[in-house]
């Protein structure tokens, strides 16, 4: 648990994104901003990736999620400790089991050895797949970077006819030149 949260302190110090002082955090992104899209900051979904695939949570402050980020350097960290436990449990019960000399003792920690062994692959599995789904999370919200600060062409009609009313919904998102 320990390690998580220092995980989880140096990405908050160490790893927020160039050119953003350790005291701003970014603004609240759910207002719409238009920009050009020539003005915006590039993000790279692969350099969020890779960034989160080596510490999990960076790729989440690389696109200014610092809450995203807290989150996945504790989770990240909570199963690896969780494994490291595990693989600390297998080892020393091993130990013990080879300093014993009695048949059924022997057999006692060699049972609880296998149980240990099998928490163990468990959180091998937990780990890696909370580490590729903050890999992924990561890859996607730097495709989406931008989204809310690009706006969209929206347009309504009431055309109303003979007899009959008709409206028309239009709406256009720009899809290229988001920086990514």
């Amino acid at each position: 648990m320990r390690r998580g949260v220092l995980l989880a302190a140096v990405l908050l110090l160490f790893g927020l994104p160039p050119g953003r002082a350790a005291g701003q955090l970014p603004a609240a992104r759910d207002t719409v901003r238009s920009a050009p899209a020539d003005t915006l900051r590039p993000v790279s979904p692969t350099g969020a990736m890779l960034r989160s695939a080596l510490l999990p949570g960076w790729g989440q402050l690389y696109t200014d999620h610092p809450i995203k980020a807290v989150v996945a350097a504790g989770t990240a960290g909570w199963v690896l400790s969780s494994l490291l436990g595990s693989d600390s449990e297998v080892h020393d019960l091993v130990d013990e089991r080879d300093g014993v000399s009695d048949p059924a003792l022997r057999a006692q920690l060699a049972s609880q050895i296998e149980t240990w062994r099998n928490r163990r692959r468990t959180w091998i599995y937990w780990t890696a797949v909370t580490w590729l789904f903050w890999v992924v999370d990561a890859f996607v919200d730097a495709h989406l970077y931008h989204f809310d600060e690009i706006e969209p062409d929206f347009e309504a009609r009431l055309a109303p006819g003979p007899g009959r009313a008709e409206v028309r919904f239009q709406l256009t998102l720009p899809l290229g030149g988001g920086g990514g």
